[in-house]
């Protein structure tokens, strides 16, 4: 087998975290064949929960709980080498990477083997972060200014109208 044999390289996956504004969309990437393993959004936890306003996919519970659900994959999948890519503004990403490296504070059991997952004790699966890449971190395009309502312009042409006619007396 010889020197070269011994050695096994692990080719790391890429974790994605995309922020699009309020929102985020987690993806795993096998940069060697090209594959997309998995893409988790809020919407796809907040679909099993009671709550299902709209407003609380963007809220930070719902994307701790979806961090959460990311570990679990990737100790069920056996991944520990990461290369994160960060793209879009980060919102809330030093809560995000705490709840990820955190130890499970229950016992999980593997689906595939069938076999429990214990990081209750000193024995917990540390993920290895070889880089971290941010890609379009601030926005340098063009940014659209909200626009006014047609009530709002009512008023500030009433505002205007009336504080020239005190200027004029």
């Amino acid at each position: 087998m010889g020197l070269i044999g011994a050695y096994r390289t692990v080719s790391p996956h890429l974790l994605v975290f995309r922020f699009n504004r309020h929102r985020l969309a987690i993806s795993l990437l096998d940069p060697s064949f090209r594959r997309n393993h998995f893409s988790i959004t809020p919407g796809l936890i907040l679909k099993y929960l009671d709550n299902r306003k709209k407003g609380a996919k963007r809220s930070l519970p719902l994307k701790l709980l979806l961090v959460r659900f990311l570990r679990k994959l990737l100790l069920v999948s056996r991944v520990t080498h990461l290369l994160l890519i960060l793209r879009g503004v980060p919102l809330h990403s030093s809560q995000l990477f705490n709840f990820l490296n955190r130890p499970l504070p229950h016992v999980i059991t593997d689906p595939l083997t069938r076999k429990p997952i214990d990081e209750t004790g000193d024995s917990s699966t540390s993920l290895r972060f070889d880089s971290v890449s941010f890609i379009k971190s601030k926005p340098y395009g063009f940014q659209k200014s909200r626009k006014r309502g047609r009530v709002k312009r009512k008023i500030r042409r009433k505002i205007i109208s009336s504080a020239r006619v005190i200027d004029e007396l």
